[in-house]
């Protein structure tokens, strides 16, 4: 079986999601134009500023709940011959294929198999990178705590994993 269909994971609202995802917002898409640079050094060129003034808006933040869902080593989510893609997760629908196509990603039976009834995933560039723990992981810990996740739980179900 190859991994034939990715399916993006989008927030919802707007974006419609099957029964097995779940969303939970923490703070709404808000539009917030580009206030002029504090500070520039000569003159800044035309396309430059255009693309900063093209960035109207920050992006919504919330919690995503996949039932019925597996990761893989590398951070892949897995549900059924469906690989699950997210841009907010680094794993975009194109690297997605990309790494099937590279066979990267293996059918689903290569991979061992160990059931769990909730799974916590923080994924982000730098992820072994202390610094990143720091402003990108740290941030995602204080989002589930938001979200009304235990959190005490969730450290405690990834230390006996450790020692499995």
């Amino acid at each position: 079986m190859s991994f034939e269909t990715v399916h993006e994971l989008l927030p919802t609202p707007p974006h419609p999601q099957p029964g097995w995802v779940g969303w939970h917002e923490l703070s709404p898409w808000l539009e917030t134009p580009p206030r002029s640079p504090d500070f520039l050094l000569g003159d800044c060129p035309a396309g430059l500023l255009a693309g900063y003034y093209d960035q109207v808006g920050e992006a919504e933040s919330g919690v995503f709940t996949l039932a019925g869902t597996g990761v893989t080593g590398a951070g892949m989510i897995v549900r059924g011959d469906a690989l699950v893609a997210s841009n907010q997760l680094g794993h975009s629908v194109a690297y997605c294929r990309g790494e099937v196509a590279a066979g990267r990603i293996h059918p689903q039976a290569h991979y061992a198999r160990r059931r769990l009834d909730s799974a916590v995933l923080l994924l982000g560039g730098g992820h072994d990178v202390y610094g990143h723990w720091l402003v990108d992981i740290m941030p995602k810990l204080y989002a589930l705590h938001l979200a009304g996740h235990d959190l005490e739980g969730v450290m405690h179900l990834g230390s006996s994993l450790r020692r499995a």
